[in-house]
């Protein structure tokens, strides 16, 4: 692997695979192969270095992935083509999850306005909890993929959305 890594996350429910996911500066998330230390696919989407993997803890086969291009990605791992779903910071809780369409390069829903730093799913896999350079948690329920709160560290405030 030549690209620069920025994140690695390996599953913890994992019954098939022992797969390590690892976020680069190529726009691009590799998954390798801790038994036999190859790659084993590459997820593309993201336009700039992702800098954040998450394996859901409930899932096994689904990885969140985001990073400096502002956009949070869902993969279902089997799947040969495209994200599972996108996070749309403008879909908020009771909403019907939107279709994912062919959009232009600047339309992409953003998970946050800046960079996405970090992420952490909760046990059980219903939540994921993103944290970006936008100064904002963000609490995004893994059922509908809305985000259902937003907490500003500028303003020390909580927004229920």
């Amino acid at each position: 692997m030549k690209d620069k890594v920025y994140a690695i996350s390996i599953s913890t429910c994992a019954s098939t695979h022992d797969l390590v996911a690892a976020g680069t500066g190529e726009q691009k998330v590799i998954l390798c192969d801790l038994r036999t230390t190859s790659a084993t696919h590459i997820l593309t989407g993201h336009r700039d270095a992702v800098l954040t993997t998450r394996w859901s803890p409930s899932h096994e086969f689904q990885l969140f992935s985001a990073g400096r291009d502002g956009t949070g990605r869902i993969w279902d791992i089997r799947r040969p083509s495209g994200s599972l779903a996108i996070l749309n910071q403008h879909q908020a809780r009771g909403e019907p999850p939107r279709k994912k369409q062919r959009t232009a390069r600047t339309e992409v829903p953003k998970a946050h306005e800046g960079y996405i730093t970090s992420s952490i799913f909760t046990p059980d896999g219903n939540y994921l909890l993103t944290s970006g350079t936008d100064d904002r948690l963000k609490l995004w329920d893994m059922r509908n993929f809305s985000n259902t709160l937003v907490i500003v560290f500028l303003l020390l405030s909580i927004w229920p959305v």
